[in-house]
């Protein structure tokens, strides 16, 4: 969604606004300026309510102080109230029409709503009167290449000749300019920026968008390979005990990673050593974007029934139905922007042509196979009375069996520690990788069953 893209840098959030809202209001109402700037800073402990107040004291000394109104509409967003965040920002743009923050944010309101022809129409002007905020060129640019990629292009090409050393425009153009058949403009942008790279996520990204381009895929592997070592260095520090969100936010990017470097080296020819990879990232998420890339490997590896159930579970439908040129939008992650509206539908295709090839999988429904990829039945010596349910942390490394601990549930499931720790699970992660993946699992007995059933929940 827009909130979680904001959230996640691509947007900016109203934090970064603070010391403006402090600084520009020092003309009106200095008190109010704290209380909003306060309010600001108390939104990410979700105490609404606390922030509203705040906000509520600011507007009764100050009703026009700047940043109260994107306050406001920012909270709105977070609590799912769209047409009142539109309205907090449409306000906030009445007194103070410049502001980046509130036009950015209105134009997001917009596109959510299904109005995105609106929303270019506020960020055209505001990216001409803002060209040092690489934000709101960012988001036209988004906006613009639904249906208009050479004037996104364009967009993103006059934002880096204002804000050269702006990233996320130059990482940007690069991937509109590869979806343009551009991969020579391309290239030079990503290899300047994977020359100075050391997060994982830019290195990744980058380096898969090189790949895709066709150019310089030494390079590409080698920063696929920084990227995918820091956070496996990242996740090996990890305990089941004392997993948290950030470890399996870490888990699902690097299990994403491992997918952009198999890519690469399958590109390269190296397909042994790419199977791993992509089969690691495959079993993990069965995404669209994995599922493409492992099933193009099945099928350089000459296993082409193999790449067709892939090809097939990865849209989402049966195969009968796949054809070409059918909608393909399944593709998630950070990799999203690899399969743009204007491509060829990748995996709709690829089904298609096998089919024409006589190549045929009996599978037929696609998300309960999914489901299944997931699921394994433990065999219990005494069926259960009462219907039990828990659960259970696991922790998987390439050294053998998972670490195992439960999270909550039925005291007596405890039993089933090693039970599960004996399961044959997929090779969730590559041999000779060091990385720990935390993946949690919900496991249920029914009365009278002979077996017990555990799902393990995807990574996401």
């Amino acid at each position: 969604t827009y909130i979680q893209l904001l959230m996640n840098g691509t947007g900016g959030n109203i934090q970064s606004t603070t010391a403006s809202a402090t600084e520009g209001a020092a003309g009106e109402n200095q008190t109010a300026a704290q209380l909003v700037a306060e309010a600001d800073r108390l939104v990410k402990s979700h105490d609404y309510a606390r922030v509203l107040k705040l906000l509520d004291k600011a507007k009764a000394m100050a009703p026009t102080q700047a940043y109260l109104w994107s306050n406001y509409g920012w909270v709105a967003m977070l609590q799912h109230d769209l047409p009142a965040a539109q309205k907090d920002f449409e306000q906030e743009l009445k007194y103070h029409p410049n502001e980046g923050y509130a036009l950015l944010q209105d134009a997001v309101v917009l596109t959510m709503r299904g109005h995105t022809q609106r929303a270019i129409a506020v960020l055209k002007p505001a990216v001409a009167a803002h060209p040092e905020d690489s934000r709101l060129a960012v988001e036209l640019a988004w906006l613009q290449a639904k249906g208009d990629l050479p004037g996104a292009i364009a967009t993103l090409q006059k934002a880096l000749a204002a804000t050269p050393k702006a990233r996320n425009i130059s990482s940007l153009l690069a991937t509109f300019l590869i979806r343009n058949h551009e991969g020579d403009k391309a290239a030079p942008l990503l290899e300047k920026e994977l020359v100075s790279a050391t997060d994982p996520m830019m290195l990744n990204d980058d380096s898969y968008e090189l790949a895709l381009a066709g150019k310089d895929l030494p390079l590409a592997e080698k920063k696929s390979r920084e990227a995918v070592k820091k956070l496996e260095a990242q996740t090996a520090q990890a305990q089941v005990a004392g997993a948290n969100e950030a470890e399996f936010e870490r888990s699902s990017n690097l299990t994403a990673d491992w997918d952009t470097l198999g890519f690469i080296l399958m590109e390269e020819g190296k397909l042994d050593a790419a199977r791993s990879y992509l089969q690691a990232a495959w079993d993990n998420q069965q995404s669209s974007v994995a599922g493409l890339h492992y099933g193009m490997e099945l099928e350089k590896l000459g296993q082409r029934t193999q790449a067709m159930r892939v090809y097939a579970l990865s849209l989402g439908q049966d195969v009968s139905e796949a054809k070409g040129g059918q909608a393909y939008e399944r593709a998630t992650g950070k990799k999203l922007v690899a399969s743009p509206p204007q491509d060829e539908k990748p995996l709709a295709a690829a089904v298609a042509r096998l089919k024409r090839e006589h190549v045929h999988w009996s599978g037929k429904d696609s998300e309960l196979a999914l489901q299944n990829m997931r699921t394994f039945h433990l065999p219990v010596a005494t069926a259960p009375k009462k219907y039990e349910q828990a659960i259970f942390r696991l922790q998987f490394s390439a050294a053998g069996p998972p670490q195992v601990m439960q999270v909550n549930g039925s005291a007596g499931m405890a039993r089933f520690v090693k039970k599960i720790k004996a399961v044959r699970f997929p090779e969730f992660v590559p041999k000779g990788s060091e990385a720990r993946l935390v993946r949690d699992a919900a496991m249920s007995c029914s009365p009278g069953d002979r077996h017990c059933v555990l799902v393990l929940m995807p990574l996401s």
